[in-house]
């Protein structure tokens, strides 16, 4: 039973498996039909989320979060792995919240829709702002042609469309074809976008006249795509007669910089593989520098340790120990190097408890423990006399 569908059972809907994986492109795609505009580019960031319907669809949608700036940096940059995840999930909440009613349904009322969606926080971080140079003129993200199409004495007639762009479209380019029919100046051709899959909508690139014969149109350049719709068509206006034709929209996501486009070869990298993969690389080092160091960084130091106590740690792989006072009724085997007896014992632990303790047998002495990274404090018990200073060791930057 969920409040969701006022106390009633909920399920999957029939049309899906057990299991549905939502790609980034998905993502976006969802965010973008809500529309939730604004977080459409960082779902690229998400990477590839799982929803078991079994209990996904038999639980409330999760609430909706509430994003912000920091959330976004966190998702986008992986400054730190844990305030990454938190973002991750936050922001799959943002997804779930409005995927619930699409894979799921109640089963006795009504499926009720979700939230409106939520304003974009202050502060957002730029990705990927165009700079001058303009879009690059290389391959579109998408292009969505016509065919050739027939259309006989109409006001409105929609050759082609709905269809729905990628996320992170910056410009477009039209061709057409106009190839016969029609009277001089009397057939014009329309991008138009709506908020809804029904026939409606405005302009998105201003009406242009193609007269009779054989023609050809193409916008000059690429034009900045600000009027972002989820669903487009293209129109075709005929006063008298029949007009055959044919259009194409070509959509770009790219930028160009000062001097040229980013790739020679007009196919720039993909911009979420490339987040993936530095994440990837990111959590790669960060495993590398606390599991299996090439060095370390000497951190604060704890001088004048004496009798018995605890230290507070964080992020460390280890520690180092320096025994400044020794008195020499201690008991000592002669080697490389010195071995001391009796002088204490560190031991490593959390919150929840402590480890098995490590002798402190030598007046120069470093720890390294395998799990030193998930350590919050440090006890030490000194013998009588024995003064010490811990100096923590943190991995490299």
């Amino acid at each position: 039973m969920t409040a969701w569908c006022s106390g009633n059972p909920s399920q999957a809907r029939p049309e899906f498996g057990a299991f549905v994986y939502i790609a980034p492109a998905a993502a976006g795609a969802t965010l973008n039909n809500v529309p939730v505009l604004w977080a459409v580019p960082f779902a690229a960031y998400l990477g590839l989320q799982t929803f078991e319907l079994s209990t996904f669809c038999t639980g409330e949608p999760p609430s909706l979060p509430t994003l912000t700036a920091d959330d976004i940096n966190n998702l986008v940059g992986l400054f730190d792995p844990v305030l990454h995840t938190l973002a991750v999930d936050k922001f799959r909440d943002l997804l779930g919240h409005y995927l619930w009613p699409q894979l799921c349904m109640c089963t006795v009322v009504a499926t009720p829709p979700p939230s409106a969606a939520p304003s974009a926080p202050s502060g957002l971080p730029n990705l990927n702002p165009q700079l001058p140079g303009g879009p690059v003129t290389g391959l579109p993200c998408a292009s969505f042609d016509t065919g050739v199409q027939s259309v006989s004495t109409s006001t409105v007639t929609p050759v082609m469309g709905p269809f729905n762009p990628p996320p992170g479209v910056t410009g477009l380019n039209i061709v057409v074809d106009h190839i016969s029919g029609g009277t001089s100046g009397a057939t014009s051709y329309e991008l138009m976008a709506s908020a809804t899959s029904s026939f409606s909508g405005a302009a998105v690139v201003s009406g242009y006249a193609v007269g009779g014969g054989a023609a050809h149109h193409s916008e000059s350049g690429l034009k900045v795509y600000s009027n972002i719709r989820p669903f487009f068509w293209f129109e075709m206006h005929v006063a008298s007669g029949t007009v055959t034709g044919r259009s194409r929209v070509d959509f770009y996501c790219d930028f160009a910089f000062p001097g040229g486009p980013i790739s020679s070869c007009g196919c720039p990298p993909d911009p979420i593989m490339s987040a993936q993969l530095q994440q990837i690389l990111n959590i790669t080092t960060l495993i590398q520098r606390q599991a299996a160091p090439f060095g370390y960084v000497v951190g604060a130091a704890h001088a004048g340790l004496s009798g018995n106590g605890t230290i507070a740690l964080s992020d460390l792989i280890g520690v180092q120990v320096d025994v400044t006072t020794l008195p020499a009724s201690y008991g000592r085997a002669t080697g490389e190097p010195d071995e001391f007896f009796e002088l204490g014992f560190l031991t490593w632990g959390t919150a929840d408890g402590y480890r098995s303790s490590t002798r402190l047998e030598h007046a120069q002495q470093v720890l390294f423990p395998p799990l030193a990274g998930v350590f919050t404090v440090l006890g030490y018990t000194l013998a009588p006399g024995v003064v010490a200073t811990v100096t923590e060791l943190v991995r490299e930057p």
